[in-house]
């Protein structure tokens, strides 16, 4: 993934399709896996991320056929086979969270682990509900992080657990999405306030939409010992993915269209048009596609504790906006595939831009000319999108391992040479 970019002052026009959503591709996989019998899903998100996903769960004994962006998945209605070696999950801390419930499912082994960054992201929370609800699970390496060794009996007692919602939703979701399968249902508790509510909510719409509820009451989540439905599925498209191309009609200036989104998804980062609009930027919807119509975007404040992966796109809005741009509530960006809150603070401030940082959060103050130079991903493929589309408003960017794009959205730099940025590998 190691590529480095090259990018310069562009104009774009023109329209692109987001990507298929990367958090619903995701949860569908885990899903249809889990249900007895066949689903046909439309529109999956190609990327390492998803892959590792698909990867998993065929080393747990899943078949899957691909036809370009349709995936075929026979379920096998909670049934799981040992794999054969340790299940390399890359740069996936979904793949890892989700995979490490279900892992609980099968029938002997399973040892979960990933590159030097996965192996950095914190389970502790997790592992600890897991032993609650009877699972037999240990760390290999430091305490509290993978590799995860899952000693699993084939089935998982369930019952109640408790957990902490202030590092990560996916926690939650985890448990939620294999919960149907625990011989005695789920009963959790989350543990002060629940970060990124929005993932959790989206992932009861999508146990509802394969046929199973989930009974929420405030901090209390609740699923009966149940089974999925299998069926066919066609994912939305990803704001998260989208908030960059639409901050590059901002960035630019430029009018630009973008499809496959669909309005009032009730994903997390649609919260991006909100804050556009409340910024300035003038967006419309026209015969079911996104048109970005420029605007002079000013400083605001926000707060993303529901929406962590906007810390990029608004960071870089911020920069360009005229005034300062205030970003709170997200101290586990801090804990994504880098600091997020400490690498655009150094990278914004080598291209001119004065940034503070806070502990939950930073402070952006906008100028309407950025430098060129060189800057860094760090690894973090939200970080290169961000920083590529800084890019296209700047005397000319190097932006060193861009080539991480591939982890979310492996097409992006080709979508934005189609608008007209001038953009070119090294």
């Amino acid at each position: 993934m190691g590529r480095d970019l090259y990018v310069s002052e562009s104009q774009l026009s023109g329209t692109v399709t987001a990507p298929g959503s990367k958090s619903v591709t995701h949860r569908v996989l885990l899903i249809s896996s889990l249900a007895d019998g066949t689903s046909r899903i439309d529109n999956c998100l190609d990327a390492l991320d998803t892959a590792s996903t698909m990867d998993g769960l065929g080393s747990l004994g899943i078949e899957m056929v691909e036809e370009g962006r349709r995936v075929t998945v026979h379920g096998r209605g909670g049934s799981f086979s040992e794999p054969e070696a340790p299940v390399d999950l890359g740069n996936s801390g979904t793949s890892l969270r989700f995979l490490t419930t279900l892992a609980g499912l099968v029938d002997g082994r399973c040892v979960l682990t990933g590159d030097r960054s996965l192996r950095s992201r914190p389970m502790s929370d997790l592992l600890s509900s897991l032993r609650q609800v009877g699972v037999d699970v240990r760390t290999l390496g430091e305490a509290g992080r993978a590799p995860i060794e899952v000693l699993g009996r084939g089935s998982i007692e369930g019952g109640r657990a408790r957990i902490g919602g202030g590092v990560s939703s996916q926690y939650v979701s985890s448990l939620l999405l294999s919960g149907p399968y625990f011989d005695e249902g789920l009963r959790l508790k989350v543990i002060g306030g629940l970060k990124s509510k929005p993932y959790v909510d989206l992932t009861r719409r999508m146990m509802a939409e394969f046929g199973v509820d989930v009974d929420a009451r405030e901090n209390l989540f609740e699923v009966n010992r149940s089974q999925y439905a299998p069926r066919e599925y066609v994912i939305e498209g990803d704001y998260s993915s989208a908030s960059f191309l639409i901050l590059a009609g901002v960035v630019t200036g430029s009018r630009i269209g973008i499809g496959g989104l669909t309005r009032g998804s009730g994903q997390a980062d649609e919260a991006f048009l909100d804050q556009l609009e409340r910024a300035g930027v003038s967006l419309e919807w026209s015969d079911g596609e996104l048109l970005v119509m420029g605007g002079e975007p000013v400083g605001l404040e926000v707060d993303l504790s529901n929406s962590p992966d906007l810390v990029p796109p608004t960071a870089v809005l911020g920069a360009v906006s005229g005034g300062s741009t205030v970003i709170r509530g997200v101290e586990h960006a801090r804990l994504k595939e880098s600091d997020r809150l400490d690498v655009l603070d150094t990278e914004l401030k080598k291209l001119g831009v004065e940034v503070s940082q806070m502990r939950d959060g930073l402070i952006v103050s906008g100028r309407g000319e950025i430098g060129g130079g060189e800057v860094d991903s760090h690894g973090d493929h939200r970080i290169a999108m961000a920083l590529t589309v800084m890019g296209l408003r700047s005397e000319g960017l190097i932006i060193r391992d861009a080539g991480c794009v591939a982890v979310s959205y492996p097409g992006f730099i080709d979508d934005l040479v189609s608008l007209g940025a001038e953009i070119r590998w090294l």
